[in-house]
């Protein structure tokens, strides 16, 4: 088990929590960084390390290494989350193949709708369904559930709250753009 915790500049602090297999636990910016690590402590407690003081040094580089890419990917920088490895296990069994679906098909800058994803995933009708695997997802941002939306265009729900959806779409648009321009 590891965690770590950044402040980022305009947004507030975050929070990684990892295991042997991957990332688990991704904590959206906070106000305030106890609020943070209360989430990474409960994130321990499910996952049976309550009191472990010594943190395997594996799964602890991980999560400085997405701590530091996230913030650097808040501050606007092109950064490819998709390289970090999730721990599939922390995931409901219904929502995996919804979560890993999302993950694979849409990249930054670009939303999906949740009857559109839930077609992608199979399951035409579970546009509802998709709407409960974004609600539980534990890594938002490497799994973007925030890029999936009303398919009216509006932005649905997020666990983060709609303000954080929209300023994280806007970020993504801007960093696309950038890119483009680069090319």
């Amino acid at each position: 088990m590891g965690w770590a915790v950044r402040k980022v500049t305009n947004w507030g602090w975050i929070g990684v929590g990892t295991t042997a297999n991957g990332v688990a636990k991704v904590v959206l910016p906070q106000r305030t960084k106890r609020a943070v690590v209360q989430q990474l402590r409960s994130f321990n407690d499910e996952t049976g390390d309550a009191g472990r003081r010594v943190r395997d040094r594996m799964a602890q580089e991980l999560a400085e290494k997405c701590a530091d890419a996230l913030a650097r990917y808040l501050q606007g920088e092109l950064v490819d989350l998709s390289a970090f490895p999730v721990d599939w296990e922390q995931v409901p069994p219904a929502a995996r193949p919804i979560l890993q679906r999302l993950r694979k098909s849409v990249a930054m800058g670009q939303t999906v709708s949740y009857g559109a994803l839930a077609r992608l995933c199979g399951k035409p009708n579970g546009a509802r369904l998709v709407g409960w695997a974004m609600a539980v997802n534990p890594v938002p941002l490497l799994v973007p559930c925030h890029r999936v939306v009303r398919a009216n265009g509006s932005l649905g729900g997020f666990t983060g709250g709609l303000a954080l959806k929209q300023r994280l779409l806007a970020l993504e648009e801007v960093v696309v753009e950038r890119r483009n321009l680069r090319r």
